[in-house]
């Protein structure tokens, strides 16, 4: 079983709000080449939407059994950086700001399941305030002012 990258992204940028599952998405886009391979197709799916900045919004299925992932319908949403920012900005709390960062720009060694490093498309702006908040969580922690575990 293989993907074929360019055909997936393609569709998911010409269909932008439409609502999908992973296995249509792998058949209407033609990006499937070769047999459906249940997790390992829908995990390949998602994995390359992530990467290629675009969101399977599943929101409205919370709270719902549901059955297998690839049958689990989303809309598809393209990357909208200036609102993330906004989201991440007009957080309060420095803790959950920097959960934010690491969650939206965050490298992850999988099976350490840690932070390696931020994505070198962090914005400027983020990555200010990611230094901030971390240098304030530090100085507080070391002066015994906040537990930050």
């Amino acid at each position: 079983m293989k993907l074929n990258e360019k055909k997936l992204v393609d569709y998911l940028k010409n269909h932008a709000g439409e609502n999908t599952t992973t296995y249509r998405l792998a058949m209407d886009s033609g990006a499937l080449e070769g047999e459906w391979n249940d997790f390992e197709t829908d995990e390949m799916i998602r994995k390359i939407a992530e990467e290629n900045r675009f969101r399977l919004n599943n929101d409205h299925n919370y709270f719902k059994e549901l059955g297998m992932p690839w049958h689990i319908d989303f809309f598809i949403q393209e990357y909208d950086k200036e609102k993330v920012i906004a989201e991440i900005m007009s957080e309060p709390r420095p803790q959950r700001r920097i959960a934010m960062i690491q969650n939206e720009y965050g490298i992850y060694d999988e099976e350490e399941d840690r932070l390696i490093e931020l994505r070198y498309d962090l914005p400027d702006v983020l990555r200010d305030l990611y230094e901030r908040d971390c240098n304030e969580l530090d100085r507080l922690s070391e002066g015994g002012t906040i537990d930050i575990d």
